[in-house]
């Protein structure tokens, strides 16, 4: 993965980091646990009722390819998570500090 640039993130990537729906399911479900698995992830992306949108547009295995593939590669490059391998666990990574504060206030602000 990507060396993480600096100790903290500027506004601009958090908003880009956080402008898709299943990457801040997947961090409120790691800022809940500390710690998860891609299968957690998939359980709660299609059991939580603000992510079951997301589920019931894409089946399982392309879901799982996205997080995989995208997602979660995605959020590593910037330090929010320490992934490296899909098999190994999910944990906060530098700066997912740095982006927690903005989670819930999204998701508050997109159900008014």
């Amino acid at each position: 993965m990507s060396q993480v640039r600096s100790d903290s993130l500027e506004m601009s990537t958090i908003h880009v980091l956080l402008s898709d729906e299943t990457r801040r399911a997947a961090l409120r479900r790691l800022g809940a646990v500390e710690r998860t698995t891609i299968q957690d992830l998939m359980r709660y992306l299609v059991t939580d009722d603000r992510t079951a949108g997301v589920a019931e547009h894409l089946d399982s295995r392309t879901l799982t390819i996205r997080l995989i593939h995208d997602h979660l590669p995605r959020l590593a490059e910037h330090g929010v998570v320490d992934y490296e391998n899909p098999g190994d666990g999910i944990q906060p990574g530098p700066t997912f500090d740095d982006v927690a504060p903005f989670i819930d206030p999204l998701e508050r602000s997109e159900s008014q």
